[in-house]
């Protein structure tokens, strides 16, 4: 089972964050879906008012006013897919995981979702437990956009999780051949690899991700833990200026 990290909530769904993949830390990791997207869908789906007072709203954190305000306008709206989209991502920050998959599901009947609003769904459907329906939507957008290695690193996490580890070492190679920066990427190399006891290509994963970490001005705290785990178990001293998450 993969062991506990920032969940999805912590890379934020897209349709209402800076980049989805700012906790990364990765230079190189492909960025989707700014801020500004949802207020571009909120002034084409209701009038200045209404968007500027749901992103007041927005800011301060005030998610169910913004839900009130978003069911207001869905009732009225001839084409709501888009404030649908918008209300399941609203949600999804108010931790309303399954209103959250509802919504996008309701906005899909109305036409094809947004890249945004489809991986939020899958991040739901995770948040949900519901880990088969989530790969569903992420081999759909690893097919749509090979170039977003986002997807193939969730997918490889979902078949760490169901202890499919090869298959899990597929799609992590699979984010790094698009993203050869992708630290996360190699530490779930690295722990697929222990995993299926290649221990010289895991501690090669791991130190990978760990020399990279250490040039990020802020520093993950999981690739040093995993490594450190690894030689630990092996009964060998690590260095401790390779583990060190603050700068040099």
């Amino acid at each position: 089972m993969i062991r506990a990290r920032p969940s999805a909530l912590l890379l934020i769904a897209p349709l209402v964050c800076c980049t989805i993949v700012q906790t990364e830390n990765n230079p190189g990791a492909a960025k989707l879906a700014p801020v500004s997207i949802l207020y571009d869908l909120l002034r084409a789906e209701a009038d200045t008012a209404t968007a500027n007072e749901i992103q007041r709203n927005l800011s301060v954190k005030a998610y169910a006013n913004a839900e009130e305000n978003l069911y207001s306008r869905i009732k009225i709206s001839a084409h709501p897919k888009l404030l649908l989209e918008i209300l399941g991502g609203v949600f999804f920050l108010d931790s309303k995981y399954l209103d959250s998959a509802i919504a996008f599901k309701k906005a899909e009947k109305e036409g094809v979702l947004t890249e945004g609003g489809r991986f939020t769904l899958a991040m739901s459907y995770i948040e949900l437990k519901r880990n088969a329906w989530a790969r569903d939507e992420l081999v759909r957008l690893r097919k749509e956009k090979p170039a977003q290695p986002l997807y193939s690193y969730w997918l490889g996490r979902l078949y760490y999780d169901d202890q499919r580890f090869a298959d899990a070492e597929v799609s992590f190679r699979q984010a790094l051949s698009v993203d050869s920066q992708f630290i996360r990427a190699y530490d779930g190399l690295g722990l697929c690899e222990e995993a299926m006891g290649k221990m010289s290509a895991a501690e090669e994963n791991y130190n990978r991700a760990n020399m990279l970490n250490r040039l990020q001005e802020k520093r993950l705290a999981w690739p040093a833990l995993d490594y450190g785990s690894m030689l630990r178990k092996a009964e060998r001293i690590p260095q401790p200026e390779r583990f060190s998450t603050k700068p040099s």
